[in-house]
């Protein structure tokens, strides 16, 4: 009887793993974004930003638009720069004297790191 189990277990595991996938797989299509990335007349406006821990680059290149009263969510594993980017829009890393940002990121058009 446990030979039985055992086996008929091990047949529709093989074939759930042989098994064609019926929908599509994000990584067949990982240059599209959900959304739009830049919306007309944006409250808030990220271009080419990074930003820098002494010689670590925390972040690359974000480009995005923020509309009036758009809600966003970010999403993503530990450490790949969630709180380091909202960080940066609150202008938090100011206090952090090895804390670089570059790029440009915009406030109802103006830049809110402009001298």
């Amino acid at each position: 009887m446990v030979s039985k189990l055992v086996t008929d277990t091990a047949t529709m595991l093989e074939k759930k793993a042989t098994a064609k996938q019926t929908g599509p797989d994000a990584m067949d299509y990982p240059e599209q974004a959900i959304g739009e990335p830049f919306v007309k007349n944006p409250k808030m406006s990220m271009r080419n930003v990074d930003v820098f821990y002494g010689d670590k680059q925390a972040i690359y290149n974000v480009n995005v638009d923020i509309g009036q009263n758009e809600v966003i969510a970010m999403i993503g594993p530990s450490g790949c720069g969630k709180s380091t980017f909202l960080r940066s829009i609150n202008r938090m890393n100011d206090t952090v004297e090895s804390c670089r940002v570059h790029g440009e990121l915009s406030l109802d058009g103006e830049d809110i790191y402009a001298a």
